[in-house]
C-alpha cells in the first residue's frame, strides 16, 4: 500500500534481473525484464543477457 502522499504514476513499471549468483564481483546477470501497466494492460519485454562466464549446471 502507498504512503499518504505518494504519487504512484499512470504507467509503473517493474524491472527484474535474473542472476548467476548473488556475489556481485563473481556473478553476473543472465536476463533482463520489464513489465509496465496501464489501466487493465500489461506488457512485458525480456531479453537474454551474455553473462561472458559459464552459467553453472543446477542453474540451466
Amino acid at each position: 500500500m502507498a504512503r499518504p502522499g505518494t504519487v504512484i504514476p499512470a504507467r509503473p513499471a517493474f524491472i527484474g534481473l535474473e542472476t548467476i549468483g548473488a556475489n556481485p564481483v563473481r556473478d553476473r546477470i543472465t536476463r533482463i525484464g520489464v513489465l509496465e501497466a496501464e489501466g487493465d494492460r500489461i506488457s512485458t519485454w525480456s531479453t537474454l543477457v551474455n553473462p561472458q562466464r559459464p552459467i553453472p549446471e543446477f542453474i540451466l
